[in-house]
């Protein structure tokens, strides 16, 4: 996917999401995002276990010492986390969902490219629509809530571009995004939980 066809997604999904919401369907809305990013963070799970598996010969492969200063960071105080509000706990999955997104999606087409390994590109093509269903009811949450949408404009579509890296680079790389993702969506899942009991 280039980057004009993901701004036109994007737009599309503006477009989409722009009907409002009521309270009663904010509580519908925010319980079915909950729902979402639960499958959303088992498929990671079940991605992560498969591109070990294929890419590093074990399932148990890990190192906790590999970041990539791309993506987006899951550590947040507590303390903020209370402190935050709504629409800005939203803004901030949202941005950040859309970084673990454009990530997915650029490991999916280097997929593609490499030696046919059906389930992996399966297993990230679901993950990669998934998220973009998920960035879809943030965007309509959002908007309800009277906060700041992030413009499609404002995406780092250069982290799409291929880089020469060796393929073991590569595919560490592709272990942090997934590891990441898997993480940070405790973070999706617990802001959604807490906004069902608010509305």
């Amino acid at each position: 996917m280039n980057a004009a066809f993901t701004l036109i997604f994007f737009s599309l999904g503006t477009l989409a999401s722009a009907a409002p919401l009521g309270r009663g369907g904010l509580h519908r809305s925010f319980s079915k995002s909950a729902a979402l990013s639960m499958k959303v963070q088992q498929d990671v799970q079940t991605l992560l276990t498969k591109y070990k598996e294929v890419r590093f010969g074990a399932s148990s492969f890990e190192d906790n010492s590999l970041f990539l200063s791309s993506l987006p960071s899951s550590q947040m105080s507590y303390t903020h986390w209370l402190d935050m509000q709504d629409a800005e706990r939203l803004t901030l999955d949202c941005r950040d969902l859309q970084a673990f997104w454009i990530h997915v999606d650029s490991r999916h087409l280097q997929e593609l490219s490499k030696p046919s390994v059906p389930t992996l590109v399966r297993l990230m093509e679901v993950v990669s629509l998934d998220l973009r269903d998920l960035i879809s009811q943030l965007r309509t949450q959002i908007r309800a809530l009277n906060g700041t949408v992030l413009d499609p404009s404002d995406v780092n579509y250069s982290l799409l571009a291929p880089s020469a890296e060796s393929d073991w680079i590569s595919n560490l790389k592709g272990y942090i995004i997934f590891r990441d993702l898997e993480i940070y969506l405790n973070k999706v899942i617990r802001d959604f939980l807490l906004l069902k009991t608010k509305y």
